[in-house]
């Protein structure tokens, strides 16, 4: 092959690149993209939860690959004169894309601001928690996975939970690494999740904010949450537990569980100092 020839070669492949990068920055900062990314985060959400989903304004930074979300709303199957399950001030997310034929996005970091989940549980067990939309194969016998997401990063703020006429508390939790994975079986209805955080920091009232590994297994259905297993780890001090939790209404439930904490490491977490060194295990 001549020199001539291969560099014909090296121009062309070279010019096809540079097509290609205009054709992908033009696309990115198209109305049709715009509309797709939109349309996307709605469909996901709702598929996943089987509710419906309303946002306010949108934004898509498409140089940092960044959507946010003012005024966002997930409602459940909650009267209309109830709260939603779900409303957000604000949600943001930076995106990475993994593959554009497969469609497949990790999510690089997540802030909401001002979340407020709303639960109602009903007399008979139930919740304003709707069903995922299931694709008609899988109606009555499959198990379908409708949640299989990775986040780099997180942070919740300024978050109330609220169960109707019970409690209403605050909390704050920010973490990395999140992996969840959440199937819905339709023969029970219950749906299994697996959770790993490291690490989480999570600010409740009347405890410091401690940051901790979680590794949780977890199985959900009407009227009773079954946990599989979970682990805590922070510094030295291993907790792990497995139990079922009956009636949410009058919640009561029998669970096995080992803990192994330094002393240090239980001071920093209820903030009073008990003694200067040592371990407990129950």
């Amino acid at each position: 092959m001549t020199r001539k020839r291969i560099a014909w070669i090296a121009a062309f492949l070279a010019g096809g690149l540079l097509v290609a990068a205009l054709t992908a920055v033009l696309v990115l900062r198209s109305a049709w993209f715009y509309g797709k990314v939109r349309q996307r985060l709605v469909s996901v959400v709702e598929t996943a939860t089987g509710g419906r989903v309303e946002i306010g304004s949108f934004q898509f930074d498409w140089r940092k690959l960044r959507a946010e979300v003012k005024g966002f709303t997930l409602h459940g199957t909650e009267p209309p004169d109830r709260p939603p399950l779900l409303r957000a001030a604000s949600a943001a997310a930076g995106l990475k894309i993994v593959s554009l034929l497969k469609r497949d996005v990790d999510i690089r970091d997540l802030e909401v601001i001002d979340p407020r989940i709303y639960l109602i549980i009903y007399p008979d067990g139930g919740t304003n928690i709707p069903k995922p939309r299931l694709h008609k194969h899988s109606e009555t016998t499959t198990v379908e996975d409708i949640l299989d997401m990775k986040i780099g990063r997180f942070h919740l703020q300024n978050g109330i939970f609220e169960v109707e006429a019970r409690i209403k508390t605050p909390f704050e939790a920010r973490g990395q690494n999140l992996n969840a994975r959440l199937q819905y079986d339709p023969a029970g209805p219950r749906y299994r999740g697996d959770i790993s955080i490291q690490p989480l920091d999570f600010a409740w009232p009347g405890l410091a904010t401690t940051p901790f590994g979680v590794a949780l297994a977890v199985t959900a259905e009407r009227n009773r949450i079954e946990l599989n297993a979970l682990r805590l780890t922070t510094g030295d001090s291993v907790i792990q537990a497995s139990g079922t939790l009956e009636n949410l209404r009058a919640p009561h439930g029998t669970f096995s569980y080992q803990v192994r904490v330094p002393v240090l490491d239980l001071d920093r977490v209820i903030e009073t100092k008990l003694l200067d060194r040592g371990t407990i295990q129950v």
